[in-house]
């Protein structure tokens, strides 16, 4: 028997044999208890204390504020840009973006920054704009890395703080022009005394005619980031941010198909510039919101059955797209006070019949010549319109046939309004039907007739440039499988000149590619004299080959892999940052 064992059941007998009793209380017990468990639990802290990952030099933790970066953006990137060239530039600019997140101590950078009434540090902001960005790009934007690189240092550059030549050196040609003509977008506001709606237009035909349209695309994603965080700002700086985005950028972002973040900015600049509208306005949607939307689906659920079983559009169609929508604050607002009309007058909220709209895509039959095919489509669309009137009435003076007479910008569409039954006591309510072929679809969606532009104020040859830059950023086939390379063209060494191939554990790529940039020799290890490039890239100066040497020993430390001397592999890296950064969490969770 364990001697522990035999202790336990003789102490009972040795208290019994010399006579003391434990006359200690539950209350003593209970303490005692308590204060063995308290002592435990510190005994166990102080273990996990010696466990704890110690970073004695602080330069070291700029590399870990950089991984942490990256492992914040790489999930939301599209894979040409998340892999590969597109890794490669994307890291090079959050390498800049961390070593220039340092205090700004000159006068007039903290003046500047106080004037933002943004607290948030230029890297912050900087990662906000690329999450944007990778946002946009990931939905189907053809933006490019070197776009989302230019948005990370632009705000750097404009402040002094980087030189434009530094970024060619450090992320190539393409991202630095991409940053000048940012930092010219940017400056659209000075170049106008008044923005009143003809100096906007006037600006806006500058932007589209001499800027990369990518370029104005970041600026407006670092606007809508700006006015996220302006609240502690002064009024006037909120209300000419305010002005700016909505006369100049906002229609600029519909034109370029950035519907939803050109609907935040003007909604935010309605919120600023008109607050007792915007609330009146909000108020009164917030009301209807719930009606509308249990509305907007019980309609659109009842045309597409009864679509679904019309065999005229059987014979005609491949088959109808159904979608619905319900309209922004600040477009609500524009149609009651007709701001393209104010001579008309205000009107009043049951004259807005487009609160809630549906609309219809006919899809032509594959098996038919395309003529025939759209032709049949056509016809279809007039059947689809007789479908929804005999499911409810149509407001006959509202109903306007843009296929048999398109618009002058060859848009082509049937729009209808009708009058539905709604959830509420006030009754039926009023849904606009817009119905359309494919191709027409496609046309409203891209190029002349697109409604973007119509909504960003553009003339036809305008939409027509606009309509072709999607197709000249797209990737080449193949692009995001090229090696890496660095900003002035060469491959990474090792390997014959191309990039290392490392295994890629589940869900661990984005692992892999800060991995592959922090190798540059590509021999599968990462050494003390890489980590100290990478530090001294990150602004560690001097104090790069301590932090280096002890970031090396430290993610060797718990490894049998033997490596520590050449390097550390990519599963050591691995482990030793995911521990860093599971600690930060937890300390700031506590």
């Amino acid at each position: 028997m364990h001697q522990c064992e035999v202790q336990h059941q003789l102490e009972p007998l040795r208290r019994q044999n010399t006579g003391t009793w434990d006359h200690r209380s539950q209350e003593d017990l209970a303490s005692s208890s308590s204060e063995g468990q308290k002592a435990a639990g510190q005994r166990v802290h102080s273990e996990q204390e010696s466990q704890r990952v110690l970073l004695t030099v602080p330069a070291g933790r700029t590399i870990i504020q950089f991984v942490a970066a990256w492992e914040h953006l790489a999930p939301r990137l599209p894979r040409h840009a998340g892999a590969g060239h597109g890794a490669e530039r994307i890291l090079g600019a959050l390498k800049l973006a961390v070593a220039l997140s340092g205090p700004e101590l000159a006068p007039a950078a903290l003046a500047a920054r106080a004037a933002l009434g943004d607290g948030r540090s230029p890297a912050t902001r900087a990662l906000s704009i690329a999450s944007t960005l990778a946002d946009l790009a990931s939905q189907g934007l053809p933006l490019d890395a070197d776009s989302i690189a230019a948005g990370i240092v632009a705000e750097a550059v404009q402040r002094g703080r980087l030189p434009l030549p530094t970024v060619e050196a450090r992320l190539g040609p393409t991202a630095a022009g991409l940053t000048a003509d940012i930092l010219k977008v940017r400056g659209l506001p000075a170049r106008a005394d008044l923005y009143d709606d003809a100096q906007a237009a006037a600006l806006r035909e500058l932007c589209l005619s001499f800027y990369d349209a990518r370029a104005t695309v970041v600026e407006i994603a670092a606007r809508a980031d700006a006015l996220r965080h302006m609240a502690a700002a002064e009024a006037w700086r909120r209300q000419l941010a305010a002005l700016e985005a909505l006369q100049i950028y906002a229609p600029i972002g519909h034109a370029l198909g950035l519907g939803l973040l050109s609907s935040e900015l003007e909604d935010r600049c309605f919120q600023e510039l008109f607050p007792q509208s915007y609330a009146q306005t909000a108020a009164w949607l917030q009301r209807e919101r719930t009606a509308n939307t249990d509305t907007l689906a019980r309609c659109r659920a009842a045309l597409q059955a009864a679509l679904g079983v019309h065999p005229a559009l059987q014979a005609l169609a491949a088959g109808c797209q159904v979608a619905g929508r319900t309209k922004s604050l600040f477009s609500t607002m524009k149609k009651l006070l007709r701001l393209d009309d104010l001579a008309a007058g205000g009107r009043e909220r049951a004259g807005v019949h487009d609160l809630l709209a549906l609309r219809v895509v006919v899809d032509p039959r594959p098996d038919l010549p395309p003529d025939q095919a759209e032709a049949a489509c056509v016809q279809a669309c007039y059947e689809v319109r007789a479908v929804a009137e005999r499911l409810w009435p149509p407001l006959v003076a509202r109903a306007k046939d843009y296929i048999a007479a398109p618009k002058p910008n060859g848009y082509q569409s049937l729009h209808v309004t009708l009058r539905v039954p709604g959830v509420t006591a006030a009754g039926a309510t009023s849904l606009e039907l817009q119905i359309r072929t494919r191709s027409m679809h496609e046309a409203a969606e891209s190029g002349e007739a697109a409604h973007t532009a119509y909504k960003g104020g553009l003339l036809a040859g305008q939409a027509a440039r606009l309509s072709d830059w999607t197709q000249a950023l797209q990737p080449p086939p193949g692009q995001h499988d090229l090696p890496c390379a660095r900003a002035d063209g060469d491959a990474a060494a090792g390997s014959g000149g191309l990039a290392p191939t490392y295994p890629v554990p589940d869900g661990e790529a984005a692992a892999v590619e800060l991995f592959r940039h922090l190798d540059t020799n590509g021999d599968g290890l990462v050494s003390e004299m890489e980590l100290r490039v990478a530090l001294g890239d990150l602004g560690a100066g001097g104090h790069a080959p301590a932090a280096a040497q002890e970031l090396v020993g430290l993610a060797a430390g718990d490894s049998d892999s033997g490596g520590g001397a050449r390097g550390v592999s990519f599963a050591d890296w691995n482990q030793f940052v995911r521990r860093v950064l599971e600690e930060q969490v937890a300390a700031r969770a506590s």
